[in-house]
């Protein structure tokens, strides 16, 4: 690509391979290492759409009907991501999945390993996980007990009952994995999850990127993933969990070797679940209130141009109570819940507070009291409650989000301590997001056949 530009030429680039992607659930996706060039592909085609032509992966064998199809690709058929199958060309496709009905709590047991164990993203997770009863965490990362406000992080968890280990441990490296692992096998209780949240940011468009910052960027996400992988195959693991990013999904101009490290988690957590092993990848966008998408007021005026903004914690929590209440209610849209009207107002009595309240369980994994919507009035407060419990932070109360309907305060409900949110479409859009159950297919419905199996 840098070749192309250096030599004036927009001849579209095409970039093929093989077992990067599965394309029907009955296919194992064979080699994550390749799926890195789709990844980085996605980031060509924003950033210079003039030398682009696309991905190709291409079947097992390669006979000359594959042969004819590829020659039909790159002469145009309309499409720049394509798998060719024995079944035909088919072209990548993003869908909604529908599983809001088979939701499952999940409780940690043992000890949870978390990689980048100092950093935002592992703050969130360590509190999350400390809400759901975690025995012991074994915060792990390159600063170790030396990272910036450790010490206060690892006290609010011992407050909350669990045993937290700090180490300093390079999980790019197998010499130090290893005996980390190790240390925890010897110790106990048995290492149950895995939460690898490491990574690093080191962003630039790719006419300026190079070998050097492209490794910088896969040493802690790929090799540390590969190491994990390897390392605790033989465990049984309840949950292996990568966090990704949306970049890799998506593209993301400037983050080239970025998405690129994610694509390969992503493909990685499959060829996992072929084998049969527990693994989950999470296509994170930008995060409020910490994470990389916060590391340099750089990176903060491109994410705030980026069509994604970043994720408010409280809209999210605000998305969800609302869209619970509509189903309890029997609305057909969370926009029939008011967020500042009263649960009672709304047409809540206690039988259906109750069944709020449980859906509320299965969704978060709290335990939340059955006098729920009676403690935390409106939408609004109950959201920020949750919030609150979910993330274990405390917040002022704002005069504004208390502001309760008359009929509220007559019925002598009392307003919670909470902070009120703006964006009413950011608050749509969240909403959108519960109601539509959207996250990532599994493989073999993410495809459409785009030719049939006669012959070219």
């Amino acid at each position: 690509m840098q070749a192309l530009g250096d030599v004036g030429s927009e001849v579209p680039l095409w970039v093929v391979t093989s077992g990067a992607v599965a394309a029907g659930a009955e296919e194992v996706l064979s080699c994550p290492v390749q799926a890195q060039v789709w990844g980085l592909g996605r980031v060509v085609a924003l950033e210079h759409p003039e030398r682009w032509g696309g991905l190709v992966d291409l079947p097992e064998t390669f006979d000359e009907r594959a042969g004819a199809r590829l020659v039909a690709v790159l002469a145009g058929c309309g499409e720049n991501e394509v798998a060719l199958r024995p079944s035909g060309i088919l072209g990548r496709r993003l869908a909604h999945v529908s599983g809001r009905g088979s939701r499952e709590s999940w409780s940690p047991r043992g000890t949870v390993l978390v990689t980048g164990g100092t950093g935002a993203i592992a703050g969130h997770v360590s509190q999350w996980l400390a809400g759901r009863g975690v025995e012991r965490l074994v915060l792990a990362g390159r600063s170790g007990p030396a990272a910036a406000d450790v010490a206060a992080q690892v006290a609010e968890l011992a407050n909350a009952g669990v045993h937290v280990d700090v180490i300093s441990c390079d999980v790019s490296e197998r010499a130090p994995l290893t005996s980390l692992l190790s240390r925890i096998g010897r110790n106990g209780p048995e290492l149950s999850s895995v939460m690898h949240t490491a990574g690093v940011l080191d962003d630039g468009v790719l006419d300026r990127l190079s070998v050097s910052r492209l490794q910088s960027v896969l040493a802690v996400k790929v090799h540390g993933a590969v190491l994990l992988d390897e390392l605790t195959a033989d465990l049984d693991l309840d949950a292996f969990v990568l966090f990704s990013a949306a970049a890799a999904t998506l593209g993301g101009p400037g983050q080239g070797n970025y998405a690129a490290a994610n694509a390969f988690l992503d493909a990685l957590a499959e060829n996992r679940r072929a084998r049969g092993l527990n693994a989950l990848a999470v296509a994170w966008g930008p995060w409020v209130g910490g994470g990389m998408a916060e590391s340099s007021e750089a990176v903060r005026s491109r994410m705030r141009k980026m069509p994604m903004p970043p994720m408010d914690p409280q809209l999210a929590v605000r998305a969800l109570a609302e869209g619970e209440a509509a189903v309890v209610l029997g609305y057909g849209s969370a926009d029939a819940v008011e967020d500042r009207r009263a649960f009672k107002d709304l047409g809540f009595d206690s039988l259906t507070a109750v069944e709020l309240r449980n859906r509320l369980n299965t969704a978060t994994g709290l335990r939340l009291p059955s006098t729920l919507v009676f403690d935390y009035p409106t939408p609004l407060a109950l959201a920020a409650f949750l919030r609150d419990e979910l993330t274990g932070t405390t917040r002022r109360v704002s005069a504004r989000a208390l502001r309760m309907s008359p009929k509220a305060r007559s019925c002598g409900m009392r307003p919670s301590s909470m902070r009120g949110s703006s964006g009413s479409a950011r608050v749509r859009r969240w909403r959108w997001i519960r109601s539509s159950g959207c996250c990532w297919k599994p493989p073999g419905r993410r495809w459409s056949v785009l030719a049939s199996t006669r012959r070219p």
